[in-house]
């Protein structure tokens, strides 16, 4: 409350609203090219207050869209009291090609009623079969191998 006017008995109301943030869960996702499909996941903080929406976008980058992946747009919607994450399907297509990693992202855009946090635009690396073990615990005293011994069935011994 602010006093204001002309005389000593006008005040003015101010009310200060923080509008609901939107960002992406994680800026990069790094999913198996025979997963299935990327799943990315956008929050909401700060306030859960009113409707919110967002849009998203897939585009290509060394990943081609209908070659790697499916093209996928549309909105995502949070209700007034709502705070859930809500998440993006992304369907991946697996090839027998040896392509190494590859790369599309996935672009949030014209919030309502919220604002998008930076940045924007979330990365997926989709990795061939065999590229990248995703379940491998990188969990080392001082970060650090001192050596590593790889067994028949394919599991790494630290």
């Amino acid at each position: 409350v602010q006093q204001g006017g002309s005389g000593a008995e006008e005040w003015m109301d101010i009310t200060v609203t923080i509008q609901p943030r939107l960002q992406w869960s994680k800026s990069s996702y790094l999913v198996n090219e025979q997963g299935g499909s990327a799943v990315l996941t956008v929050t909401r903080t700060n306030n859960s207050s009113g409707a919110v929406s967002v849009n998203y976008a897939t585009a290509s980058g060394t990943a081609i869209s209908g070659t790697d992946f499916t093209s996928t747009s549309g909105t995502l919607n949070w209700a007034n009291g709502d705070s859930s994450p809500k998440t993006i399907n992304v369907p991946l297509t697996a090839d027998a090609l040896v392509e190494g990693s590859e790369t599309f992202t996935v672009t949030l855009s014209s919030p309502v009623g919220g604002v998008i946090v930076p940045p924007t635009t979330a990365t997926v690396t989709i990795a061939d079969p065999g590229a990248r073990d995703d379940t491998f615990d990188a969990d080392f005293i001082n970060n650090s191998v001192l050596r590593a011994l790889v067994l028949p069935d394919g599991k790494i011994l630290g």
